[in-house]
């Protein structure tokens, strides 16, 4: 065992920490985990697609010369056929008898949210409305963002131009977005709205050519949705009907209260509805309305691409326009006019089809993330140099062509979009594949001809009236995602723990199950850089140092700075109080972590035994588990009595015996495809340093010096909280750093590897070994060791293997491995073990997310069946042989035994720097 007292072992320290101090500090969660909004398909109020951290500011070096808005219609009540769904439930409501129990309890004082059902259909507003979430004043602001953001392209002489389809609230939306837009000078003077009528009349001239269509069928695929395993709608109605003796809900019922949810909280601000559903439910339901809309007005109904290519090849036209006076295009439409024209562009269509045997976790075709209530797509078209580009921002966030986005800000050059969108219509012909009627307009000519025509149709059901001051509620919060753009996710594995985005899975224990056994594989905490950094670093500081003359521009703040790492001992150790000065300290982050972890898995901690602590024989591993082990126990903490320790040489002479088995994989070489990331673009490199030389000459500072500039402003985080250098890269450069990281740990370390299964192998199989073993009266299993070899049991493990190799020509979006959100300082594996019923099952938990299997994740809380489990390794791993592949030294452990050996055998291995 390895004795506090005795920890100086070649200059390695523990620094003391009261067992409680600092446990306060905020962890580094992801807001965005769970919000009922983005599950609840289009139907609830407007919220921000998550994006991919991209920056919608326009790039320096570019000016705006045109944007295109599609936008539906602001939050609404729902309709007067979903409303006669809904006063059917109420019905067997109100025929119940007694008072109402349980899930359903708060029926008894509650009253139906539609007070007039004339509003049925309309836009909420904040006459008609409660809640916060009114349609009218949600475009109000919108139309008054727009303005501040494109106010470039509006000649306030002239007349500002709307297309609007005859829906009342598509068109409101247009006047108050219009209000907001134009403000104090709005009148219709000023504004013109050229109103579309909804009929199969306008043909091709139409913002809904849909009406035209006469093969859209959009229950074609009826037959194939149903597929999907609806039976927790089933569990739903079961489990919030009991105690209430008569009320049937059937299938249908239980699909409209999700409905119901939505759109109570557009008109009220809230639901009691909601509370009827679980996390599990919620998730569900989000994977069946995805699927219908899906198959029924999204790609995988074949016709929709042919809908959307109308307003898609006027995009294109309109964006080839220069000579047009107008800059401006606004339109408002329906969803399902959205999803059409989606289809068409295809930046959201899964490369594979939807299935309907299991959920697809990481899809990208969420609905509610694509059609809230509001959506909007902007088309930018921007001047950047001589050269032109397209940009897309949807829902507030710029969405990439995978395909086409090296260009400024991820834009795509104006050439190549228009290959790319010649490619994707290819073969598509509306007027023929729709068999429009040929006694109707064959093409859409409104862009170009509604000066001189009138559009004018009559408005549908116009009874809302709504009058709002122009600036009427402007300070109502937007529904904004505040995980939009956070630089610790774009620093690879070198800056401060950071939890995982997830699913929206709740990683609670699920109701009808207990844990039976959990196991924690865990990075150590935050450090400071390695010496091999520091190597880096020195040479750049001395350039610094060396400098003749004052700073300017972006390192003006070098006049005054001091290098981070003032001790040199320091280099490879754990940040902690007495040794740093941020928010980041690795030792306290390991009490929190320990502290939590016992919150949650006590029940399987027996009072007054020992707790078993697996650790590397690397210092910082040490110190992490140390302090783990601390916050677990917190007073109860007494060393070689209520915790022990068993500390694992990394010499490769451990062989697979080991908690970091590479070591004894003579075979690996982890430069195996260093020739293929070298092809992935790091001009930015030389750019940022020219940038960084130009206000300061005759310093000598190249791209390479610039690359290390990004680890440097990491380790500066983990020690002093934040760091100026961070300030000298933009968000662009940032995402390329970062996914030049990406692409080095993948091809390395990571899954790209082919070595890399083979060594995460002999601690998976391990991990299976304990799962199945139900005598062992160790219930809780920790280990901890580095972020190389947590990548190597993800490789094996492979619940975060992108379905194709990650690409060196373009940044994909999203980018599948994204090694931040994988391995941050201080990351985490949690094994569980539940009970449900009489089986047992297995989930994990990802830095803090639950991270279902995908092709087995059926049980509760998209767990696998332990069985299931068992053949899923089998199938990874049963061809893998590490001794052979590796080609062990036959004199070295050829698998893991520590786990089971460890009272019988000593593991005091020295610590060290490392």
């Amino acid at each position: 065992m390895v004795a506090i007292s005795n920890l100086i072992n070649g200059g390695l320290v523990l620094a003391s920490q009261a067992i409680y101090q600092d446990v306060a500090q905020p962890q580094q969660a992801s807001s965005e985990q769970f919000n009922i909004i983005r599950f609840l398909g289009g139907s609830a109020p407007y919220v921000q697609h998550p994006g991919f951290g991209l920056s919608t500011a326009f790039p320096d070096q570019c000016e705006i010369e045109q944007v295109q808005l599609i936008s539906r219609h602001g939050e609404r009540y729902p309709t007067a056929s979903k409303g006669k769904d809904f006063k059917s439930i109420l019905k067997k409501f109100k025929e119940h008898k007694g008072d109402f129990k349980g899930a359903l309890s708060f029926l008894n004082d509650y009253d139906y949210f539609v007070k007039d059902e004339s509003q049925y259909g309309l836009e909420t507003t904040n006459r008609n409305s409660q809640g916060t979430y009114a349609g009218t004043s949600n475009a109000m602001r919108h139309g008054a963002a727009f303005r501040a953001r494109y106010n470039s392209l509006f000649n306030e002489n002239s007349t500002l131009p709307v297309f609007t389809t005859n829906s009342n609230r598509v068109h409101q939306t247009s006047e108050f977005f219009a209000r907001g837009f134009m403000g104090d000078a709005f009148s219709d003077e000023n504004v013109k709205f050229n109103i579309f009528a909804e009929d199969a009349s306008l043909g091709a001239n139409s913002l809904t050519v849909r009406d035209a269509c006469t093969k859209y069928d959009d229950a074609i695929n009826e037959d194939l949705i149903s597929k999907f395993d609806d039976s927790f709608f089933e569990s739903i109605a079961k489990r919030i009907t009991k105690g209430n003796e008569g009320i049937e809900l059937k299938k249908g019922d239980i699909a409209n209260l999700f409905e119901w949810c939505a759109y109570e909280i557009n008109v009220s601000g809230a639901s009691p509805i909601c509370d009827l559903f679980t996390n599990e439910d919620f998730v569900h339901y989000s994977y069946y309305n995805d699927l219908d809309k899906y198959y029924s007005t999204g790609p995988g109904n074949n016709i929709t691409a042919v809908i959307g290519s109308v307003l898609l090849n006027a995009s294109l036209e309109l964006l080839e326009d220069d000579k047009a006076a107008n800059k401006i295009w606004l339109n408002f439409i329906h969803d399902t006019d959205i999803d059409h024209y989606l289809s068409a562009l295809g930046i959201f269509t899964p490369k594979e089809p939807l299935p309907t045997d299991r959920i697809v976790f990481d899809r990208q075709f969420i609905h509610g993330n694509l059609v809230p209530q509001g959506a909007r797509i902007y088309t930018e078209k921007l001047k950047c140099g001589d050269e032109s580009y397209v940009r897309y921002v949807i829902n507030d966030a710029v969405i990439p062509i995978e395909s086409c986005s090296s260009g400024p800000g991820f834009s795509c050059k104006f050439d190549d979009f228009k290959k790319f969108i010649q490619q994707r219509l290819n073969g598509i012909n509306y007027i023929e594949q729709c068999d429009v009627a040929q006694n109707v307009s064959q093409s859409l000519t409104f862009y170009w001809d509604y000066n001189t025509k009138n559009y004018t149709a009559p408005l549908e059901n116009t009874n809302n009236n709504a009058t709002q001051a122009v600036y009427q509620d402007l300070a109502t919060p937007e529904q904004s995602s505040v995980q939009q753009y956070n630089i610790i996710r774009f620093l690879g594995g070198s800056a401060p723990y950071l939890q995982r985005d997830g699913f929206g899975i709740s990683v609670d224990v699920p109701d009808q199950c207990t844990l039976e056994q959990v196991q924690l594989l865990s990075r150590h905490g935050e450090r400071y850089p390695a010496k091999s950094d520091g190597a880096n670093f020195e040479p750049i500081n001395q350039k610094f140092v060396a400098y003749k003359g004052n700073f300017s521009g972006d390192l003006e703040f070098l006049n005054e700075y001091e290098y981070f790492v003032p001790n040199k001992n320091n280099y490879e150790k754990e940040t902690s109080p007495s040794n740093s000065q941020g928010t980041f300290s690795g030792t306290s982050n390991a009490l929190r972590h320990g502290a939590a972890f016992r919150a949650k898995y006590n029940s399987l901690y027996k009072e007054n035994s020992t707790l078993q602590v697996f650790s590397s024989n690397s210092g910082r591993c040490y110190q992490t588990s140390n302090y783990f082990a601390r916050g677990f126990l917190g007073d109860e903490y007494e060393e070689n009595e209520t915790v022990q320790y068993h500390v694992i040489s990394e010499d490769p002479s451990s062989g697979l015996n080991s908690l970091t088995p590479r070591y004894g994989c003579a075979n690996y070489n982890s430069s195996a495809n260093a020739a293929l990331v070298a092809q992935y673009n790091t001009s930015y490199l030389q750019t940022i340093a020219d940038r960084l030389v130009k206000p300061n000459p005759g310093l000598n500072l190249t791209a390479t010096d610039v690359s290390f500039l990004f680890s440097w402003c990491a380790y500066e985080i983990n020690v002093r909280g934040a760091s100026p250098f961070c300030d000298l890269f933009t968000n662009e450069e940032f995402i390329k750093n970062s996914y030049h990281t990406d692409l080095s740990d993948y091809y390395s370390i990571g899954p790209g590897n082919n070595d890399s299964k083979i060594i995460g192998s002999p601690l998976v199989n391990a991990s299976l070994t304990l799962l199945k073993d139900n005598a062992n009266e160790n219930k809780i299993w920790l280990s901890f060791t580095h972020d190389t070899d947590l990548e190597f049991y993800h490789s094996a493990l492979g619940l975060i293997e992108p379905k194709e190799d990650l690409p060196v020509d373009h940044i994909p979006f999203p980018n599948p491995y994204v090694h931040s959100s994988i391995v941050p300082q201080g990351a985490r594996i949690e094994t569980e073990k539940l009970k449900c019923g009489d089986d047992y099952y297995v989930r994990f938990i990802i830095n803090d997310s639950v991270m279902p299997i995908p092709t087995c994740a059926n049980g509760p809380g998209f767990s696998c069946k332990l069985e299931d489990f068992e053949q899923y390794i089998q199938n990874r791993l049963g061809d893998v042989n590490y001794p052979e592949q590796c080609n062990l030294n036959s004199t070295y452990p050829a698998q893991v035994s520590f786990y089971w050996d460890y009272n019988t055998t000593t593991y005091d291995a020295p610590l060290g720097d490392f």
